[in-house]
């Protein structure tokens, strides 16, 4: 059975966090930014990474393995469910590994999709990915609905994050992650200089966004990386 080695929201990080696949350690500093990717075999590391998984993961495994996952297509500007090919999250992250020749494999769970630091967090996946020296390491994301602003889930998929995406119709992995939203500051003068530190970094890198959505937008996503301990 797959392993989850580690899970993590960098939008909600406090400080830098080592993630391990089993053979990589990935930095992600509190505003999303991936500042280091390199493959490393450290049993410290690994132990320190499986026991940060949060405990809502270790209730709901190994459980979680086997709710279902609807493929979506995204190509020719199109979004389309194969819902024919209903599958398993385990299930999902074999034929992810499998198509991309890797051993591990990084799930990106979205909050929405047209959500600038969603897009912020593709974007630095992706070059974390293509930075690796060792191609062993698959991707894929997922989403909890379609329907609601494909416009925004077409530009993630294009711009930001090309990679297979499944739909979690009945949000799973978000619950097995804890299920959590995006809290309110009490204190409005860290908000306003918090929106204005994040509002001068996204403009920097040419990144918008939209606020299409119901209230599911605010259950917050992450990052799940799956280990090379997959079993067939």
């Amino acid at each position: 059975m797959a392993g989850i080695q580690h899970s993590l929201a960098p939008d909600t990080a406090k400080s830098v966090t080592g993630v391990k696949t089993q053979a990589s350690t990935v930095e992600m500093s509190s505003s999303g930014e991936v500042t280091t990717g390199r493959f490393v075999d450290d049993p410290t590391i690994q132990e320190k990474c499986r026991a940060s998984l949060p405990s809502s993961l270790k209730q709901n495994l190994p459980a979680l393995y086997r709710k279902k996952l609807v493929p979506v297509d995204l190509s020719f500007d199109t979004v389309r469910e194969d819902k024919d090919a209903e599958m398993t999250v385990h299930r999902a992250h074999k034929t992810v590994v499998r198509q991309q020749r890797a051993k591990a494999s990084v799930c990106f769970v979205v909050k929405r999709p047209g959500c600038v630091l969603c897009k912020e967090q593709g974007r630095a996946l992706t070059e974390m990915l293509s930075g690796f020296s060792e191609k062993d390491v698959g991707a894929w994301a997922v989403i909890k609905e379609v329907g609601v602003d494909d416009e925004g889930l077409l530009s993630l998929y294009q711009n930001f994050f090309n990679f297979p995406f499944f739909k979690d119709s009945s949000m799973n992995i978000y619950k097995a992650m804890g299920n959590r939203k995006v809290g309110i500051v009490p204190n409005p003068l860290k908000i306003a200089a918090r929106y204005l530190a994040i509002r001068k970094r996204l403009k920097e890198k040419n990144i918008e966004g939209n606020i299409i959505g119901d209230g599911e937008g605010m259950v917050l996503g992450g990052v799940l990386i799956f280990d090379v301990s997959a079993a067939t």
